[in-house]
């Protein structure tokens, strides 16, 4: 998918950079062929769901903190007001509110004139509040924590993409296994047939063989539907549509070469001493913590005074015809006022109080969090190195086996076109090949995967 961008964000007073705030757009149909490891990841990285996401998270999280600065700068307003009273209200007085007037009868006066206007400036200037100062330094820690999130998401995109471009690369490769014992098996099999004509073989040889070859051609058609829903899990995790369209380069022998050292070499390495500010998940939960403490001062620093200076600047006039509204020079008349307002907190009912102690709760949460994410980051290595020394002592004891049966299928087959095997020893060990080599595949497939899950528990995956 490509990303459009669609708005273009302000300019923070305090210097930081516009933030470009890009969506998902609708696209044309996406054509990737012979992709490798590194282009899927990229493009996970770019076009998935949850990283563009994250990306906007952190636009987010900068336009709070211009939100939060603006607080302190000067709230200038202007207001124009214009009324015209058509029904000016009459107002009862006693007879006597007057000198000489008779109480009992009653004054009907008519106060007020029929049109006015009035036109004002006012300025309000945050001139100390500690929350505010506080609140600063806060919104520039969520921004870091935001822009650690994202870091995490890009880690378990590039954790996803991986898993599911490792099963797309084993399942097209043991298709193309499938197809070579396929070729292997159907020559065997007219070998077979000619031999049946020529009346060296029985026609049971020849139905046993081709039971074997239409077994393979089932685990064909199985093979491509699962390459398909593959293909399909990889689009998804790298954001792709169901609709585009994927292909992965690379073979199985490319990656033992590339992929064996580099898997025993991390079985080498020790478990002691690790280092957890190489997760992420740990520079998320400190990031927390430091924001837990601003907001624990955040309540206490709220019994601090609050000083606030206003100015206020205006003009107003009255008429009773309109045109004489305009009649700045005579009818105008200006006001103006400055002040300050000091606000000093004195008794909430403890509501602060108990903000305060709830505040520490939720600091004391994310410490033990913390604690208890770096022992689950130890249980993850130590699982995580087993996995890969099982898979390593199974992948090695695979590959053997499959070594063997395929010298043992090939002196079989030799030994039966000389005359001097059955048919059923060659059917026994072509089934046996077959089933090594599966055996072999899944096995690296295990060692590849654990290897992803090795390099994540430590922090190694984006590197």
């Amino acid at each position: 998918m490509k990303l459009k961008p669609f708005i273009l964000s302000f300019l923070l007073f305090t210097g930081t950079p516009f933030i470009l705030i890009s969506k998902v757009q609708a696209q044309d149909k996406v054509k990737l062929e012979n992709v490798g490891l590194k282009e899927c990841i990229d493009y996970g990285l770019k076009h998935s769901i949850s990283a563009v996401n994250a990306k906007l998270d952190v636009a987010k999280a900068k336009a709070d903190i211009g939100i939060i600065f603006a607080d302190g700068l000067p709230q200038v307003n202007a207001n124009a007001n214009f009324t015209n009273n058509y029904l000016i209200p009459i107002s009862i007085l006693a007879g006597d509110a007057f000198p000489g007037g008779n109480p009992n009868e009653i004054l009907k006066l008519r106060f007020g004139i029929s049109y006015t206007s009035s036109l004002a400036f006012n300025v309000n200037q945050l001139l100390f509040d500690g929350t505010y100062f506080l609140g600063l330094k806060a919104a520039k820690v969520y921004s870091e924590l935001t822009e650690k999130l994202a870091v995490k998401t890009e880690i378990d995109v590039a954790n996803n993409v991986a898993k599911a471009f490792y099963t797309a690369l084993i399942t097209k490769q043991r298709l193309e296994l499938v197809d070579a014992n396929m070729k292997r098996i159907e020559s065997l099999l007219n070998d077979t047939r000619a031999l049946y004509k020529q009346g060296f073989v029985e026609k049971i040889d020849v139905d046993r063989i081709e039971v074997n070859y239409n077994a393979l051609v089932i685990e064909k058609q199985k093979m491509l539907r699962m390459l398909e829903l593959s293909y399909t899990l990889l689009k998804f995790q790298m954001g792709m549509q169901v609709q585009d369209e994927i292909s992965v380069k690379g073979s199985i022998q490319e990656l033992e070469s590339l992929q064996l050292n580099e898997l025993r070499a991390a079985l080498a390495e020790k478990e002691e001493g690790f280092d957890y500010s190489q997760r992420i998940e740990t520079q998320v939960l400190n990031t927390q913590i430091v924001l837990e403490k601003y907001n624990v001062r955040r309540f206490r620093v709220g019994y601090y005074p609050r000083l606030n200076l206003n100015f206020g600047y205006g003009t107003n006039t009255g008429a009773n015809q309109f045109n004489q509204l305009f009649e700045f020079h005579s009818r105008w008349f200006t006001n103006g006022a400055w002040g300050l307002t000091l606000s000093v907190p004195i008794f909430d009912g403890l509501r602060r109080h108990n903000q305060i102690q709830r505040a520490k709760v939720d600091l004391l949460k994310a410490e033990n969090t913390l604690k208890e994410t770096k022992r689950g980051i130890d249980l993850e290595i130590k699982q995580a190195l087993i996995n890969l020394r099982n898979a390593l002592e199974s992948l090695d004891a695979q590959r053997k086996n499959m070594d063997l049966a395929g010298e043992i299928a090939r002196i079989t087959k030799i030994k039966y076109k000389e005359g001097v095997g059955t048919n059923n020893e060659v059917i026994d060990a072509e089934s046996a090949y077959i089933t090594a080599q599966t055996n072999y595949y899944s096995a690296f497939y295990d060692a590849l995967i654990a290897k992803v899950d090795l390099d994540k528990a430590k922090g190694n995956l984006m590197k």
